[in-house]
């Protein structure tokens, strides 16, 4: 992911959705709330992700969220063909409300959960993955129109070659890999 500690910045689409940074949360400079406008539709963000990939590989998304007016929140995750994954979480209880078999809530502490998403590449041909994290109402619908005002936090969104989520890796302009963990004991 582009911009995980900025997602103001441009390579973050947004789609009837206020971005503004809420500093003082979960960190101190890349913590933003996501403010559903007025309008009546879908509300997200939403990146693509562009690269090759083979069938069978598995990729984590993973962000922070905590409610902040609304309490459902959505990871998704598609490719050419379609949504390969998807998780509706009740940020109040951390519950999944419907999603698919390879999704995790941890709660954090202060109302705060990470959702973490296993994905699985599909075999068709796809060279780009569209990471979106939405905003539903308190009912869980996913078309409404939002308050102008109600809305959640979200913080260090990431997508890793992984079949796991590792701790928040900080990117700008360019992706970043994680290096290997190694220890060296001197005897």
């Amino acid at each position: 992911v582009l911009y995980s500690s900025d997602i103001i910045s441009s390579p973050w689409v947004k789609v009837r959705t206020n971005v503004t940074l809420a500093p003082g949360y979960l960190t101190p400079d890349n913590t933003f709330k996501l403010t559903p406008t007025i309008g009546d539709g879908v509300h997200y963000i939403q990146q693509s992700i562009n690269g090759e990939s083979s069938e069978g590989e598995f990729y984590t998304f993973s962000c922070f969220a905590k409610s902040d007016g609304y309490k459902y929140a959505r990871l998704r995750a598609a490719d050419g063909a379609g949504f390969i994954s998807d998780v509706v979480v009740n940020l109040e209880t951390g519950d999944i409300h419907s999603g698919q078999q390879n999704s995790l809530v941890t709660y954090i502490g202060g109302g705060w959960f990470r959702f973490t998403e296993l994905i699985v590449v599909r075999g068709n041909g796809a060279n780009k993955l569209d990471i979106t994290i939405g905003v539903n109402d308190n009912s869980t619908q996913l078309t409404y129109p939002g308050d102008g005002s109600s809305g959640i936090l979200v913080s260090s969104p990431q997508i890793e070659k992984s079949e796991f989520a590792t701790s928040p890796i900080v990117t700008d302009a360019s992706p970043v890999t994680r290096h290997s963990a190694s220890a060296k004991v001197t005897m």
